[in-house]
């Protein structure tokens, strides 16, 4: 597995991953588009092999690009280019911490919408964004009870 890791200039990192960490103290770990604005060069343009990581780093925020069966790209706050082994169906492979990360809680968020498909209040179009608001509040608030009854 191949690793290559720089640092890159402030300015070539997306905008809201550094507002968050700096104004705010909160730490984020997500997937990224490569067509956004500020991502570095070296990682758009890269080609990868299976396995090969890329990442650049500017301060606390990393850009990291890995290759499984297609390109991942992610943005993180408190991971470095370290991998861990991970076996899946008996496979033994190399991935980086933040997407096992990610992964794990990307997780918690598809069960959320599973439950909630079940109970949703139905949404027809509608021009008032304030019963937008309530009908989803309503449903998470529906989710909920359900959680705690169980």
């Amino acid at each position: 597995m191949d690793i290559l890791c720089g640092l890159t200039t402030s300015s070539a990192v997306p905008k809201l991953a550094r507002k968050l960490k700096i104004r705010h103290s909160t730490d984020c770990v997500g997937t990224l588009k490569l067509d956004r604005n500020n991502v570095p060069k070296e990682v758009k343009d890269k080609k990868l092999e299976k396995g090969e990581i890329i990442a650049r780093y500017s301060g606390p925020v990393t850009v990291l690009k890995w290759h499984d069966k297609r390109n991942v790209t992610i943005v993180s706050m408190y991971h470095s280019a370290d991998t861990q082994r991970v076996s899946n169906k008996g496979k033994e492979k190399e991935k980086p911490l933040c997407v096992i990360d990610y992964n794990h809680k990307t997780g918690e968020i598809d069960l959320k919408d599973q439950l909630l498909h079940m109970y949703t209040v139905k949404r027809n179009k509608m021009t008032k964004c304030y019963v937008k608001l309530f009908k989803r509040l309503l449903n998470f608030t529906v989710l909920n009870l359900f959680v705690i009854d169980k």
